[in-house]
């Protein structure tokens, strides 16, 4: 019934004026759930489209005016359709268009106040635009699976028949943490367009096993618009398609048009894969959204000592505090402490760098040791920066000691003080001086008791004490 009757309409719109409104695009099988996503464009030219009514083959709806606009298209939509960012009079039906917009094959039947037929498209999956973000658009009463693009002009057809300049410059596989991170972190590609200003939506990723990605608003930061010769990232945002081991193979696509295919074999923590100039791809640092930097030397960590501040003298001696000016670029190395010491007499300072291929600035002190026995000799000593899987190291000149640091103190002691105790008895054994156990003042009292002294005076204390136990219960009589 429903065919005779578009049939007959398509008739008579031969013969007849008929309102300029048609149907332009249809939204039936958005991406994964459709509640309130199915949409359905109408081309209307500034005309009014209150009390209209719009049906499929289980029911009709009257159309409600929700938002207008100046925009020469309308939008009919759900009750819960999220169109704050669309340029178009907006019209609602309630919490579904028709009886749902079936997702096999269905009618979309316009008409308007006077229950004319203004407009109306059988379709079905067959066309495409089943869960796969893309919608069916009508021109010239030609139907065909385009890219979404609600209240603006003949964008599916201009994106069906553009010839794109799209291509695959740098991507990430093995970012630092989690690789299904949501944006800005996570695994990332970047796309380059040499051609004309291109909405993304719709475009799709594939790997070698074909798992697939249909890029949306929620891979990118910002809108999914590339403008010609711009760099634009692409955020995987929760989902992981690139393999860290590899081979792996991605594929740009759009529809059954593949339009690039790059190819790589194993990844590493937090280092992309570059598109060189000739062509090829190389590791390098990443530069998400810019021209890429595929040097081999970005990858490489580089340690050096600018500068060893040694004052007026220009002469460093032992005890003294020198300070080191390093610079440090962190290239692909997992690794983060380093540590810079004078070998033999110095401590080591130690410190971390954790972000890669970035350069580091630091002024260090390293203090040496003050040689005040003379054990170490006047002479060239090496100044020792390891760490990152690097080492450097630079010969400085260390001569004299710093005096104030070897001083001996001198205590005065008075007579009534001398009076009070005695030097300590020692005895030479080898090289190691035995103390005597018990110090005393000549008054007979205990000035210093080593601790075997104290356990013996202590145990025999105890043993005194037991004996008087015993003694005691044996002359009252208990019994132990």
């Amino acid at each position: 019934m429903y065919k005779l009757l578009i049939m007959l309409y398509l008739f008579l719109a031969c013969f007849s004026t008929v309102e300029a409104i048609i149907i332009t695009e249809i939204m039936y099988d958005p991406e994964g759930k459709d509640n309130n996503k199915e949409y359905v464009e109408i081309l209307t030219e500034g005309k009014k489209l209150e009390n209209y009514t719009i049906e499929d083959y289980g029911a009709t709806d009257q159309l409600i005016l929700k938002k207008e606009s100046n925009s020469s298209y309308s939008l009919i939509v759900e009750e819960e359709f999220n169109y704050s960012k669309i340029n178009a009079t907006i019209y609602t039906v309630g919490a579904t268009i028709g009886n749902n917009l079936n997702n096999d094959k269905d009618l979309v039947l316009l008409r308007n106040q006077e229950n004319k037929i203004l407009d109306a498209i059988i379709y079905s999956s067959k066309k495409g635009g089943s869960n796969n973000n893309k919608a069916l658009c009508k021109t010239k009463n030609e139907l065909y699976e385009c890219l979404p693009s609600p209240g603006k002009a003949d964008k599916g057809q201009k994106q069906r028949n553009e010839s794109y300049q799209l291509t695959i410059t740098e991507f990430l596989p093995n970012p630092k943490g989690q690789d299904t991170a949501p944006a800005p972190k996570g695994e990332w590609i970047e796309l380059y367009n040499e051609g004309e200003e291109i909405d993304l939506q719709g475009f799709q990723l594939q790997d070698k096993n074909n798992h697939k990605i249909t890029l949306s608003d929620v891979h990118f930061l910002e809108d999914s618009m590339i403008q010609s010769k711009e760099y634009k990232i692409v955020y995987l945002n929760g989902k992981t398609l690139l393999n860290n081991e590899g081979p792996e193979k991605i594929q740009l696509q759009l529809a059954t048009q593949t339009l690039d295919t790059v190819s790589y074999d194993g990844a590493r923590e937090d280092v992309s894969w570059s598109k060189h100039p000739k062509g090829h791809f190389v590791l390098s640092k990443p530069t998400p959204g810019k021209e890429n930097e595929i040097e081999e030397e970005n990858l490489k960590t580089n340690i050096s000592i600018k500068n060893i501040y040694l004052g007026k003298d220009k002469k460093v001696k032992f005890g003294e505090q020198l300070r080191i000016r390093l610079e440090v670029y962190k290239g692909d190395t997992t690794k983060n402490n380093i540590k810079i010491y004078v070998k033999g007499i110095s401590k080591q300072t130690s410190f971390n760098v954790y972000k890669k291929f970035q350069k580091y600035i630091f002024t260090l002190p390293i203090q040496l040791d003050p040689n005040c026995k003379g054990k170490q000799e006047d002479g060239s000593y090496e100044l020792v920066v390891d760490g990152l899987d690097k080492s450097v190291i630079q010969l400085i000149n260390v001569t004299g000691i710093t005096k104030r640091l070897c001083e001996t103190v001198k205590v005065n002691v008075t007579k009534k003080e001398k009076k009070k105790t005695i030097p300590l008895k020692t005895t030479k054994k080898g090289e190691n001086e035995v103390v005597s156990n018990t110090l005393l003042s000549k008054e007979g009292i205990v000035v210093y008791e080593s601790n075997d002294a104290k356990a013996k005076r202590y145990a025999l204390y105890f043993f005194c004490l037991v004996m008087i136990c015993i003694v005691g219960a044996y002359v009252f009589g208990i019994q132990i």
